[in-house]
């Protein structure tokens, strides 16, 4: 199995920021730090490296890698998560933008049924 990319530490405080105000949990995903909304325990984005996922819908994901404004997430070769995007650096370099970011997944995943429990 490859190796999962580590969070970039400083895009990591920035997350953490920007979700304290937000209905959202904190929890480990794919090695990495991921947010589940509170609403239905739905993961809307996550610190992959130095870059960030976000949950943004299949119909947006291919939008958005179309124009070049993302690429697709594939946190394992041959295996993309339909529904999330993954934002590089420089998209999410200024606070407002990662902010937007943010709300735009989990305003999706807030969309979503909730997630069912595993037993």
């Amino acid at each position: 199995m490859p190796s999962m990319p580590k969070p970039d530490p400083d895009l990591l405080q920035r997350m953490e920021g920007l979700l304290a105000a937000l209905p959202a949990r904190k929890r480990l995903m794919f090695g990495t730090a991921a947010w589940f909304a509170d609403s239905n325990a739905q993961m809307f984005a996550g610190v992959w490296g130095d870059r960030v996922n976000v949950r943004v819908g299949k119909d947006a994901v291919s939008e958005l890698v179309d124009s070049g404004g993302a690429d697709p997430f594939e946190p394992m070769p041959g295996r993309p998560m339909k529904e999330y995007v993954l934002l590089d650096a420089a998209s999410v370099s200024d606070a407002a933008g990662l902010r937007s970011w943010i709300e735009r997944g989990l305003e999706f995943a807030e969309s979503l049924p909730p997630k069912r429990k595993r037993r």
